[in-house]
């Protein structure tokens, strides 16, 4: 590997130690985990060696987001301690995107800590919101997002104005897109208490996951009932009451659909259903 681009001498010197590192196929992954049992710690250690590289991908994502690479690197094998003594191979996933989920959660919060501080200047703030604002309005309009120039001519400012502020505003944002009312589905917050935890947030994706794979087995109805109790349409779980007056149905009725469609699922997707409960 080459990185030019890597002025620091001693983190040039990780990245090339970490690229001598194999990368392990899943078998290989799961003949270390076996031996984990029996040899402790030197066997977690070799997995999290063999995975640097993941960690130094995905550190290079946030390279613009006011930390740097070795801040990046540092949370982020930190979140991949955390995936390799965590890891079930039983579940049927692949190591790397479940690692994957602990190194971004890692790096992510490092930055949300990092930015909690940051201050903008009221005048600068009201910019800022009025070109997000026309930038959200153009989105919806036309269902793509839009170039400087024409949030320039939607916020009636000089383009080169528009960038600076734009510019300036994702080195305070929550992540990828959180200022004023502007939230992203990620981490809606700074706060601590309220980022989900990367626990919660696997499970989430492994319920999605599963759900999308399930749903051609059931009805239109019950894929629609499923989708609005446990909260895939809004992010929100809904009783059967409420689940029933969207759908124009009777609570009893919805009951009856519910246990229909988990009936089914549990006949090929057990796993479903558990993440379900």
């Amino acid at each position: 590997m080459k990185y030019a681009d890597t002025e620091d001498s001693s983190l040039r010197a990780y990245l090339e130690q970490a690229g001598k590192h194999k990368v392990l196929n899943r078998q290989e992954l799961v003949d270390l985990i076996d031996e984990t049992e029996e040899r402790g710690e030197s066997t977690r250690d070799e997995i999290i060696r063999n995975n640097l590289r993941l960690v130094i991908s995905i550190a290079k994502r946030y390279g613009e987001r006011g930390l740097p690479m070795q801040d990046l690197i540092q949370e982020g094998n930190i979140g991949l301690i955390r995936a390799a003594e965590g890891f079930d191979p039983s579940l049927g996933t692949c190591f790397s995107t479940y690692a994957t989920w602990w190194i971004r959660q890692a790096i992510e919060r490092a930055i949300v800590n990092k930015r909690r501080t940051v201050r903008i200047p009221f005048d600068k703030d009201r910019q800022i919101k009025r070109i997000l604002r026309a930038k959200e309005e153009l989105k919806s309009e036309n269902g793509e997002e839009p170039d400087s120039i024409a949030i320039a001519a939607k916020a009636r400012m000089p383009r080169k104005r528009v960038e600076e502020l734009l510019n300036l505003a994702s080195g305070v944002l929550s992540l990828d897109g959180t200022y004023g009312n502007y939230t992203n589905p990620m981490m809606e917050t700074l706060s601590d208490d309220e980022l989900q935890a990367p626990e919660d947030l696997w499970h989430e994706y492994l319920l999605k996951n599963s759900l999308k794979k399930a749903l051609g087995d059931l009805t239109e109805r019950e894929r629609r009932v499923l989708l609005i109790r446990y909260g895939f349409v809004d992010g929100e779980k809904h009783s059967l009451a409420d689940t029933g007056d969207q759908l124009g149905f009777s609570t009893e009725t919805i009951r009856q659909v519910e246990l229909s469609a988990l009936r089914k699922l549990r006949k090929q997707h057990s796993e479903l259903v558990n993440l379900l409960n």
